[in-house]
């Protein structure tokens, strides 16, 4: 999603003068990056972010799946959860998602 729209975070080992450019050379308009430090840091730390946003999904899951539980709303439970601290692209784009495959599995 954040490639689609011009936007992209770069973790890499490289030289200074590459990073520079970085955008012109990949096409994207806007960037955050960073210098990751000794060679394999940048996938490590892909590796690590990876991790967060696959438990981040699961626990949105389990969420969920209560609240479904419990007689709550899915459509207004995303709705105030993206009013709290845990409002983030993620939790919008995959709430939707299994807001939806929850309404599925009760027809």
């Amino acid at each position: 999603m954040q490639v689609a729209e011009g936007y992209l975070i770069a973790v890499v080992k490289a030289y200074l003068n590459f990073i520079g450019n970085l955008p012109e050379r990949v096409g994207v308009s806007r960037t955050n990056g960073g210098v990751s430090g000794d060679i394999g840091n940048a996938a490590r730390m892909k590796l690590v972010a990876n991790m967060l946003v696959g438990t981040m999904a699961a626990a949105l899951a389990e969420s969920m799946a209560l609240a479904e539980k419990i007689g709550l709303d899915q459509a207004e439970l995303l709705r105030v959860l993206m009013m709290s601290d845990v409002a983030s692209s993620l939790v919008e784009s995959k709430g939707s998602g299994a807001s939806s495959c929850l309404r599925a599995g009760r027809q």
